[in-house]
Formats: C-alpha cells, structure tokens, sequence
C-alpha cells in the first residue's frame, strides 16, 4: 500500500519577535492557516486621526492620546508608553491617553511649535513589544 501525503508543513520563524509558526497547505488545493499571527509590521501612531504634518490648537485639544492603526484591520497594537515634546520640555506619558501633566504641556503649544511623539513603545497582539517611529507635527 502506497502512502501519499496531502499536506505541506512550513515552519516559519519571525526574524523580529523570534516566534515560530507553521503554514499547513493542502496540496488537493485548499490552504489552510493554524497559528500564524497576522503581520504587524504595518503598524502606526496617530494623534488626533494624524499621522505627522500641521495640526491645529483646535485638533491638539481635542486629542485624547495615540491610537495605534494597521494596514492589516486584524492586527491591534496596545501602546504603553510616549515621550511628548513641546519646546524642549518633555513628559513621559504611560497608556495611550494624555495624562493631565501632558495635557498641560500641550496647552503651551503656539503657532509655530514643534511637537513631536516619540519612543512609542507598542504591544503587539501576540505579546511582542516594541517601539514605533516619531510622529511629528508643527503647531498651526
């Protein structure tokens, strides 16, 4: 009796986060996904829906903290922690919402300024944690 197999088993590794993961495919034509965590390399920071550029004193008070967005819907990131920086001064902000004391250094912000997020450090869904770029913006 001949034994014929209809499925390919690939382990793949995550270079980043070292997670392993198998791609089972069936060769009858059908694929099939187990365990693979969707990719999140797509993730970003936005501030008041923007992701950099000019914002208004108006967008800078009606801004509740980062939110974190994926080309990949499926794949959420949970942010920990942000450094804000307004004109030199600095604040360490933990979650994803403005604390009063950020709150307070964005009401300083005047025409002109630079404000920028930074050391975003975000969690991904499968635990891995890691930081996303700067966003910057010029206060309009």
């Amino acid at each position: 009796m001949k034994r014929i197999y209809t499925t390919l088993l690939i382990l793949i590794t995550s270079v980043c986060s070292g997670q392993a993961m198998f791609l089972s495919i069936n060769l009858s034509g059908q694929d099939t996904c187990n365990d693979v965590p969707q990719n999140c390399d797509s993730l970003f920071a936005t501030f008041a829906s923007k992701k950099g550029g000019i914002i208004t004193k108006k967008e800078l008070s009606l801004g509740k903290g980062l939110a974190i967005k994926s080309v990949a819907a499926i794949c959420k990131g949970q942010v920990l922690s942000y450094n804000i920086s307004l004109n030199g001064n600095e604040v360490i902000n933990h979650g994803p919402y403005l604390t009063e004391q950020a709150k307070k250094l964005l009401s300083y912000a005047k025409p002109g300024d630079d404000l920028s997020f930074e050391f975003i450090k975000v969690k991904e869904p499968y635990g891995y944690v890691r930081n996303l770029g700067a966003i910057s913006f010029t206060v309009k």
